[in-house]
């Protein structure tokens, strides 16, 4: 049957074209097209349901701009892409994209859309970025600052920055409108600078190194002569730029690497250019340079990177597994990781350190288990209470409605019955140790599947 743009199917078209693919009940009904005709095309497949009165049409693809539209559009008139879903949009945080997560006037739910209830005038900070009502960027970073640590809101403004041209002073103009903005001392700290921003792993390694070292910090990923740069300390006319072979392996990144040594040393810079090697392996010369060019000598014993590290680094994670009597009676269980039972699925590899039935009293399980890049857990619910201990990398956690962002040295409460699950948004494997109490079948459970990631 004809519509007022033509047929069913042209109309389909028209407006799917106009916003990824999503369209909503009332726009179909305002363009001509009867109920009737709706329910026939849901019943054959050409309209897909999403959320109540949203569909897809005609395909389901995986589109993470189709997820956004559909949220934004089942939760009315007026709502707008924001929080972590916005910054995604932006290309303000390298990961995986979260949940859709919105804006909207009105009490709405929506299964699988995380809603924040705003009033009228608190939607005026709004833009259309690909086709999507959104909040400004700068709205954006607010609401990130409630919910991101400093380093991850130093990389959002960083990114904010260079992408969309958003200056301190933007900020500013959002916070100045309301006083008890959650976040925004550590916003102001990180866009005037008082916060260094690292943007990769190498970089916040080299920085954990100079605080221990008792080395002043430069400023970070500044903006110098239209470029910027790793690492500079203006007072001293030091220039460091940090190389990690994944980024710097190209003929044009070599040239462009050099062309920012005779850059540095133009204006007057020295210029020292350290790679993973150097940092992660060998950082005693980088300190012993860097105390001489700074004037910054030792004090003190000798500086050496920690032992955690070391250990780390050189991969010696386990020790013999053995079991022998303590010598006030006890038990003593040390275990390794190599002899440990071990499961393999989908992108994880747990070794089982301690689970019911190993130790009298069966009060504690504990197990190793190492994330590959992408790879997700799949969301379970267990009775023991439970702590995830990241040692290595970064991911989103899950635990109820609430999601984080979590990193090497952060540790994650469950409670007992929780639905909880990890993502690995990192570059680089992602490993965390989990302990439960009571102690439960932890193999019984991966075998059945309960336990297992989907990439």
């Amino acid at each position: 049957m004809a519509t007022k743009g033509g047929t069913v199917e042209e109309t389909l078209a028209r407006l799917a074209s106009k916003s990824h693919g999503v369209v909503t009940r009332q726009e179909l009904l305002r363009a001509g097209v009867s109920k009737a005709e709706i329910l026939q095309r849901v019943r054959t497949g050409a309209l897909i349901p999403v959320h109540r009165g949203v569909f897809r049409v005609g395909h389901q693809a995986p589109s993470v701009l189709a997820r956004y539209v559909a949220a934004v559009k089942a939760c009315g008139e007026g709502t707008l892409l924001a929080g972590r879903a916005a910054a995604h949009l932006f290309g303000l945080l390298k990961r995986p994209p979260s949940l859709p997560e919105v804006h909207c006037p009105g009490n709405r739910r929506v299964h699988g859309v995380v809603t924040h209830r705003v009033r009228r005038r608190g939607l005026v900070d709004a833009t259309t970025w690909r086709g999507i009502p959104v909040t400004t960027v700068q709205r954006t970073l607010v609401d990130l600052a409630a919910v991101l640590d400093e380093d991850d809101l130093a990389r959002a403004v960083h990114e904010a920055d260079v992408r969309h041209h958003v200056t301190p002073e933007h900020v500013e103009g959002v916070l100045d409108r309301r006083h008890n903005w959650p976040g925004a001392r550590k916003l102001r700290g990180v866009i005037w600078g008082k916060v260094p921003v690292t943007l990769s792993r190498l970089e916040s390694r080299f920085l954990q190194h100079l605080r221990e070292a008792g080395i002043p910090l430069p400023e970070t990923n500044r903006l110098v002569d239209g470029r910027y740069v790793d690492c500079r300390w203006p007072e001293h006319q030091l220039t460091v730029e940090l190389d990690s072979y994944r980024y710097h392996r190209t003929r044009h990144v070599w040239e462009q690497d050099r062309q920012r040594e005779r850059e540095a040393r133009a204006r007057g810079d020295e210029h020292r250019r350290y790679t993973w090697f150097d940092v992660d392996e060998d950082p005693e010369p980088i300190v012993a340079d860097l105390r001489r060019l700074l004037d910054c000598p030792a004090s003190g014993r000798p500086w050496r990177p920690r032992t955690g590290q070391s250990v780390q680094r050189r991969g010696l994670t386990s020790v013999q597994r053995f079991r022998g009597t303590h010598s006030k009676g006890g038990t003593v269980y040390v275990t390794d990781l190599s002899s440990a039972p071990k499961r393999e699925i989908d992108g994880l590899v747990s070794h089982i350190l301690l689970e019911e039935g190993d130790a009298p009293g069966g009060e504690l399980s504990v197990t190793w288990v190492d994330v590959e890049p992408g790879s997700e857990q799949k969301t379970h619910s267990h009775g023991p209470q439970q702590v995830y201990v990241i040692t290595r990398g970064e991911g989103r956690m899950r635990v109820g409605e609430d999601e984080r962002e979590v990193r090497e040295g952060q540790m994650v409460f469950i409670p007992p019955d929780v639905e909880h699950g990890i993502v690995n948004t990192g570059e680089g494997r992602l490993t965390y140790v989990s302990a439960a109490t009571p102690a439960f079948p932890v193999t019984d459970l991966y075998d059945a599947g309960q336990l297992s990631l989907s990439p």
